[in-house]
């Protein structure tokens, strides 16, 4: 065992000056979880590499030339999820950039489908209507980071 930690059941903990700053309820460590959140999301870095997965996203899907696929970020349609899916196999498994790339991939989507296009909610589907609901990002065939 390192110098430092201490072992417990199934993780190694640091054990530094840090151990004071732990939060001494539960709702104080969900409310610094939420600061350190909404400071990752609206970081002007963030915004710019969100930006970039989107762009990139849809220059990908440009090389559909079938209309099917080519404007699904743009327009929701049942092939959105696909090519959800397809762009985010395109870029970690075909150019095998990191589960991380996945992660961000879905989040950048994910805010961009909700604040663009006002997709709303957890789910995604079709009302009686015919109109899709939701959010593309949560079809069940798109993989999230939870159920990875």
């Amino acid at each position: 065992m390192a110098k430092g930690t201490r072992q417990t059941p199934s993780v190694d903990i640091e054990v530094n000056a840090e151990v004071n700053a732990v939060p001494s309820d539960m709702q104080e460590a969900l409310d610094a979880a939420a600061a350190k959140t909404a400071s990752h999301i609206y970081n002007p870095r963030t915004q710019v590499n969100y930006a970039g997965y989107i762009q990139r996203g849809k220059t990908y899907l440009e090389h559909f030339n079938d209309g099917k696929y080519s404007q699904a970020f743009d327009v929701l349609s049942v092939q959105t999820p696909t090519a959800l899916l397809a762009y985010a196999a395109f870029k970690c498994e075909i150019t095998k950039f990191s589960f991380k790339t996945a992660e961000a991939i879905q989040s950048a989507l994910k805010r961009y489908f909700r604040d663009e296009l006002g997709c709303q909610g957890e789910f995604w589907r079709q009302d009686s209507n015919g109109q899709w609901i939701g959010n593309p990002v949560f079809e069940q065939a798109f993989p999230t980071t939870s159920s990875l």
